[in-house]
C-alpha cells in the first residue's frame, strides 16, 4: 500500500529528513491500520453476500463478485497485488463451491454411502443422521459417537484414533468436496459444533495464500482460537479445551511453554481489542489472515489510533 508521501516500505522513511520522518512514520502507521480494517471490511462483505444468496436458494454470481470486489478493493486504497489475491481466493471459494453443488443433487442416504467408502448405511448406523448443505461444506451430523467415528475413520484413515476420540467435530476435503462431521448432542438441533467447523472452512477460503507464512501449528492455534469464539465468550474455556483436547505441541512438535506464551498473548488479544468496542465478528474478520505472534502488535498499532 502506497502512501500519499511516496513511501512503500517502512525503510523508505529513514531517507527522510529528520522533520518529515515523523510525519511519514504517523501517516504510514496510519495506512497499514485502514490496511487491516479494509481487509477484514472485504471479507465480511463477501461472506454476507454469499449466505445471502445462497440462503434465498439463488446461483452466485461469480465473475459480478469478482469485479465488484476488485472494485472495492483498489477504491479503498489497497494495492492491485492485494485486489488479484482476492481475486483468487474467490476462484478457490468457487471451484469447491461448485463440487458442492454436484453432490446436492444427492439424497442423505447416497451421500453416507459414498463418502464412507461404501461401508456405513441406514441399515448399519447406531444412531440416526442427516447433512446439512451450506455454501462452505456438506455437514454430516451423527446422533452417535460411534457412528461419528466410524464415518471419520472411512473418510479419512490418516486421523489418529486417539485423536478422534477426544474430538466431536473435524472437516476434511473428500474428492474435492469439503465435507464436516459433527458428533451432535443435541441432535437434530444444530450445535455449537456445526458453528465452529463451518468457520474452519471459511478461514481456509479467506487464508488460503497465507498458507507458508506461519507454521502449522501456529495456523492450527489460530484457527481453533477464532472457530471456538465463535460460540463461545469465555476465554478460560477456550483455553483449557485447546491444551486438553488438542495436544498441539506434542502433534506439531513444539515446545510446550512456547506454546502456551503464544496461546495466552492471543487469548489476551481478543480481550484488547473487545475493549475497544469493536464487535466479535469484526474481530474474527481482522485476526483470521494475520500470524498469530502478530497479534499483540496488531492490537497496539490499532489501540494507537490516528495520531
Amino acid at each position: 500500500m502506497k502512501s500519499s508521501e511516496g513511501i512503500e516500505d517502512p525503510k523508505d522513511i529513514l531517507k527522510l529528513s529528520s522533520k518529515d520522518r515523523k510525519e511519514a512514520l504517523r501517516k504510514f502507521k496510519n495506512e497499514v491500520v485502514d490496511r487491516y480494517f479494509t481487509i477484514a471490511d472485504l471479507q465480511e462483505y463477501f461472506f454476507d453476500y454469499v449466505e445471502a444468496v445462497y440462503k434465498r436458494g439463488e446461483d452466485i454470481d461469480f465473475d459480478m463478485l469478482k469485479g465488484e470486489m476488485w472494485d472495492m478493493a483498489v477504491e479503498e486504497g489497497l494495492s492491485v497485488v492485494d485486489a488479484d489475491r482476492i481475486e483468487l481466493l474467490i476462484d478457490i471459494f468457487e471451484e469447491r463451491y461448485r463440487n458442492i453443488q454436484v453432490a446436492v443433487g444427492y439424497d442423505d442416504q447416497s451421500l453416507l454411502n459414498k463418502c464412507s467408502n461404501g461401508h456405513l448405511n441406514l441399515d448399519n448406523l447406531a444412531g440416526s443422521f442427516f447433512i446439512e448443505r451450506t455454501p462452505y461444506s456438506l455437514n454430516f451430523s451423527f446422533s452417535s459417537k460411534e457412528d461419528f467415528d466410524r464415518f471419520v475413520t472411512e473418510i479419512d484413515s490418516n486421523v489418529e484414533h486417539k485423536v478422534i476420540s477426544k474430538k466431536e467435530g473435524l472437516s476434511f476435503l473428500w474428492a474435492g468436496i469439503p465435507i464436516t462431521a459433527e458428533f451432535n448432542k443435541k441432535f437434530p438441533v444444530r450445535s455449537d459444533v456445526f458453528d465452529h467447523e463451518q468457520q474452519h472452512k471459511k478461514f481456509f477460503r479467506a487464508t488460503f495464500d497465507t498458507i507458508g507464512q506461519e507454521s502449522d501449528w501456529e495456523r492450527e492455534t489460530k484457527n481453533e482460537i477464532l472457530a471456538f469464539w465463535v460460540t463461545i465468550d469465555n476465554l478460560d474455556i477456550i483455553r483449557r479445551t485447546i491444551i486438553e483436547k488438542y495436544t498441539i505441541p506434542e502433534r506439531r512438535n513444539v515446545d510446550a511453554n512456547i506454546f502456551e506464551s503464544v496461546l495466552d498473548k492471543a487469548l489476551q488479544t481478543l480481550k484488547d481489542l473487545g475493549s475497544l468496542n469493536m464487535k466479535k465478528q469484526k474481530i474474527i474478520h481482522l485476526l483470521s489472515r494475520e500470524r498469530i505472534t502478530d497479534w499483540p502488535k496488531i492490537y497496539k498499532r490499532i489501540a494507537e489510533g490516528y495520531e
